[in-house]
């Protein structure tokens, strides 16, 4: 149909994909470059979808079997923290040009965009069925 391509569902599934593929990497080499790109597509999924911010679960669990695989690798991670705090840096960057576009169009830091749209969210005393079962 047409409009379809510009939905979020086809960015986010890139951004996932990209997600798998750097974060594999990251835990193969332990680059920090790496993980700046896996901060970066955090943020931009958080971006499209405000939901997906779940998807920080996938590089910090990947590979993880067991609770005691998890504290080494978070004893790697924070052992160099000057690394660690210039990789966050692409996606405060990210966050922060988001953060600021609110600001300047609605006057908020923080915007719900799904308020004011009428069937873009649950409502329970008006389901909208001849829209549902005639569409």
């Amino acid at each position: 149909m047409y409009g379809q391509g510009i939905m979020s569902q086809n960015y986010l599934f890139t951004y996932y994909a990209l997600l798998l593929y750097f974060t594999h990497r990251f835990y193969a080499s332990y680059r920090y470059l790496f993980f700046s790109i896996i901060i970066a597509l955090v943020s931009l999924i958080a971006i499209c979808r405000n939901s997906e911010i779940f998807c920080v679960l996938i590089p910090l669990l990947y590979g993880i079997t067991s609770i005691k695989d998890f504290f080494p690798r978070l004893r790697i991670l924070l052992s160099n923290k000057l690394n660690l705090i210039i990789s966050l840096l692409p996606g405060l960057l990210i966050i922060g040009i988001q953060l600021v576009y609110w600001k300047i169009v609605t006057g908020h830091f923080f915007y719900y965009s799904y308020q004011d749209n009428p069937g873009e969210k649950v409502d329970i005393f008006n389901p909208y069925l001849m829209e549902v079962t005639l569409s």
